[in-house]
């Protein structure tokens, strides 16, 4: 009854509510899966590399980046700062975006091509479509942390993508997917994607 109601408030709204800002604790575990991947996979020193947060709100993931003041980068519409105008090369896009904007942050960081990706997204604002808008342009994700973060609709997650030239040749991905065409027509044909 009260997943229906909350469903039913996000129907009738009347502009997008979706200003959830991240607890200290999650923050943490997203930016130590990228301290923990770039430490044993990369040859750069964290704190060298150019951070950036898209939806910087009150700085909760800003203010954790292990990096120089220097290397951080940040948007934030309400300031004037609108993340689909931001053009400048970083390295690691770390963030929770607005699920009203999840298409054109997806496209966005494609365009901006950081070789490292962490979004805080909820499960099932993962889909099939976004998936494939990473993987085409050269990202695989190598590490999925799902939160249950009090407050917040559903289960959520920690997505990691790095982009292929940072794994290694023989990198084997802790996650698998059998590729995009699993049902075969009768005649062994794939299906078209709609």
């Amino acid at each position: 009854m009260a997943f229906n109601r909350t469903l039913n408030g996000v129907r009738h709204r009347t502009s997008a509510q979706d200003r959830f800002y991240t607890p200290p604790c999650v923050v943490n575990t997203c930016v130590k899966m990228v301290t923990d991947f770039v430490n044993k996979n990369i040859e750069n020193d964290v704190a060298d590399m150019i951070w950036f947060e898209p939806f910087k709100g009150a700085g909760a993931f800003y203010n954790q980046f292990p990096c120089h003041q220097e290397n951080k980068r940040w948007t934030e519409i309400d300031l004037g700062r609108n993340f689909l105008e931001f053009n400048e090369e970083v390295d690691i896009i770390c963030t929770n975006p607005p699920f009203s904007i999840l298409n054109e942050v997806f496209e966005k960081i494609v365009k901006l091509d950081a070789p490292i990706v962490l979004l805080l997204i909820g499960v099932m604002n993962l889909t099939k479509n976004r998936y494939h808008i990473m993987e085409d342009a050269g990202y695989k994700i190598v590490k999925i942390h799902f939160c249950d973060i009090k407050g917040w609709f559903g289960i959520n997650q920690c997505v990691m993508w790095v982009k292929d030239e940072l794994l290694d040749e023989d990198y084997d991905p802790p996650i698998t997917h059998s590729g995009r065409n699993l049902i075969k027509k009768p005649d062994g044909s794939a299906y078209t994607h709609v």
